[in-house]
């Protein structure tokens, strides 16, 4: 069912693959742009499950299913090699940057600031945060602490294409 800012999800399914050949498992979840925690036990994604839109958190059989953001431009969730950070992608007053929040959802914080666009974050195996900034008016890849300090241009010229995506 489609949410009034878009799917945000509520359309898309995640599927779970084996890695025998055609293994398959029963799971079937609404949502998308899904990130395994480190323990392989829990998925962060971006649903509108039950009409309701933001970034969730499942086990990985789809029981305890839980909203923690409720924004309909919260996406591209991951998850901290320590398993105590996700960081996303949110849309807040038309320029989009990088945010973090504890996996329960509380002590959102916003990490970039700057006047282009910031998004797709990941985590590196020591816990920093790669993502795809346009902030000098050309997209490129960038580096920042957890906490947002250190942010750091590293490959300067990344534009969306076949190599680097937007999404």
């Amino acid at each position: 069912r489609s949410h009034p800012d878009g799917d945000r999800g509520g359309g898309r399914r995640i599927y779970f693959l084996g890695t025998d050949a055609n293994q398959q498992f029963r799971y079937e979840i609404t949502g998308e742009q899904v990130d395994w925690s480190p323990d392989s036990q829990k998925i962060v994604y971006r649903s509108g499950r039950n009409n309701q839109v933001g970034i969730w958190i499942s086990n990985r059989d789809d029981s305890c299913h839980v909203r923690i953001t409720d924004g309909g431009t919260d996406s591209f969730p991951t998850w901290s090699p320590d398993g105590k950070t996700i960081a996303f992608s949110r849309d807040e007053g038309g320029n989009v940057d990088i945010y973090a929040m504890n996996v329960d959802g509380s002590n959102v914080r916003r990490l970039t600031d700057a006047a282009g666009p910031d998004t797709l974050p990941v985590f590196t195996p020591d816990g920093q945060i790669i993502f795809r900034s346009a902030r000098s008016g050309k997209w490129a890849i960038w580096k920042m602490n957890v906490d947002g300090s250190g942010q750091t241009e590293i490959v300067s010229d990344a534009n969306v294409g076949p190599d680097w995506t937007y999404s």
